[in-house]
C-alpha cells in the first residue's frame, strides 16, 4: 500500500519459470544412497526408530491434526526384539487397539537401548539443525516396495509421508517426547523424479482437502503403481528418522522464488535472479543497472594490508569479506604530551 503522492514501485522482472524449474530438478539427488529412495528399513545399524502395532492413520490424527504430543514406550524385556520387526498381540472389538490410540508409540527396542537410539536421535537432529540451518527429522508414514526391472531380488523401500517432528525433553533424566514441527508435509520429490524419469510413473501429490487420511492416499499411490509387477504399499511401515537430500536448504530457496516469496520484496535481488537464469548481463554496462565493477583487487586494495585474513581467499570471498568488515584505520603514534595528560 502506498501512501498518498507516492507511486508504487514498479515491480521487477518476472522469473524465469522454466529456468526455475530445471534448476530445482537439478537440485534433487535420485542415486539409491539417499534414503528418500531407499531407506533400510530392517537395518539394525540405521540411525532410526521403527515403530510396531501402530496405524498411519491414528498417528496422522494424534500428531497432525490434533497436535498431541507423544511419547516412545519400549518393548517388555521378553520382547525386545533388536531392530527386527515385531507386533505384539492386542485385542479390541472395534479393531483398534488401545494402545493405537494413546500418546505413546510402541518400539521393539527395549528400555535402554531405546534411550540410547533417541539419545542419538536427538543430538544429531541438534546438530545438523546448528550445521545446515534446517531439520531433517521426521515421521515416515507408509513406504513404497519397489525395484529396478530384472532385479526382483533387489528391493527398495521410500518413504511416501513425511510428517516434520521434534524430539525433545524437559530436562537429562526426562523422557523424549515428539511433536509436530511447523512446517508444511514435505512429499517425497526424490521419489517422485525418480519414478518419473526410469519408470514414467507419476506420483500423486498430497491431498489438498482437510480431511484426508493416509490410508487415502496410500491407496492413490497403489493405483499409479499397479503397472509394476511386485511394487507394493506397506503403510504399516512407520519410522522416526532423517530425510534430507544434500542440496535440501537450495531447493527451498529455489521452490519460494517459483512462488513468489522470496524474492518480490526485493526487486533488485529478483532482477540480479531473473539476469542470473535468463539473458545474462551486459558486458558493457559492467553490472547489474550499469554500476560499474571493479575486477582488479590491487587497485581497490593497493595496501596488501588490507587483505589479511585469518584463511585463504579467492578474489570473489575476497570482495564479500571488504563489503562487511571496515577499512583498518591508521591511528597515528600519540605524543608524549597527550600520553602524559591521559596518566593523570
Amino acid at each position: 500500500m502506498t501512501r498518498p503522492g507516492e507511486s508504487a514501485a514498479a515491480p521487477g522482472p518476472a522469473l524465469p519459470a522454466q529456468a526455475l524449474a530445471t534448476l530445482q530438478e537439478q537440485l534433487l539427488d535420485f542415486g539409491n544412497r539417499n534414503r528418500l529412495i531407499n531407506t533400510p528399513v530392517d537395518s539394525p545399524r540405521a540411525k532410526q526408530i521403527r515403530l510396531v502395532d501402530e496405524e498411519a492413520d491414528e498417528l496422522f490424527q494424534i500428531l497432525y491434526r490434533d497436535r498431541r504430543r507423544v511419547s516412545f514406550e519400549p518393548a517388555a524385556e521378553d520382547e525386545d526384539q533388536g531392530d527386527r520387526f515385531y507386533v505384539p498381540p492386542y485385542a479390541a472389538e472395534d479393531g483398534a487397539a488401545p494402545r493405537r490410540r494413546d500418546s505413546r508409540l510402541q518400539t521393539a527396542l527395549g528400555r535402554e537401548q531405546l534411550h540410547k537410539r533417541l539419545l542419538s536421535l536427538y543430538r544429531d537432529a541438534r546438530l545438523m539443525e546448528e550445521e545446515q540451518g534446517v531439520s531433517v527429522l521426521f515421521l515416515s508414514l507408509g513406504f513404497l516396495r519397489w525395484g529396478e526391472a530384472g532385479e526382483a531380488a533387489a528391493e527398495r523401500y521410500a518413504p511416501l509421508i513425511l510428517l516434520p517432528v521434534d524430539l525433545s525433553r524437559s530436562s537429562a533424566r526426562a523422557r523424549f517426547t515428539l511433536d509436530l514441527r511447523d512446517q508444511d508435509l514435505e512429499p517425497n520429490l526424490s521419489l517422485r523424479g525418480r519414478l518419473e524419469n526410469d519408470f514414467q510413473i507419476t506420483l500423486p501429490d498430497l491431498p489438498a482437502a482437510d480431511d484426508w487420511q493416509p490410508s487415502d492416499y496410500f491407496g492413490r499411490v497403489q493405483a499409479a503403481v499397479a503397472a509394476q509387477p511386485a511394487w507394493e504399499v506397506e503403510p504399516e511401515i512407520l519410522i522416526l528418522g532423517f530425510y534430507s537430500f544434500a542440496k535440501f536448504v537450495m531447493w527451498r530457496d529455489v521452490n519460494d522464488m517459483k512462488n513468489g516469496r522470496l524474492s518480490a520484496a526485493n526487486p533488485s535481488g529478483q532482477e540480479l535472479i531473473g539476469r542470473l537464469l535468463g539473458d545474462g548481463f551486459d558486458p558493457a554496462a559492467g553490472g547489474l543497472g550499469g554500476e560499474q565493477v571493479e575486477d582488479n583487487l590491487d587497485r581497490r586494495f593497493p595496501d596488501p594490508r588490507e587483505l589479511s585474513h585469518v584463511l585463504d581467499a579467492d578474489a570473489s570471498q575476497t570482495e564479500v569479506i571488504a563489503a562487511v568488515r571496515p577499512r583498518r584505520r591508521r591511528v597515528s603514534k600519540p605524543s608524549a604530551a597527550a600520553a602524559a595528560a591521559r596518566t593523570r
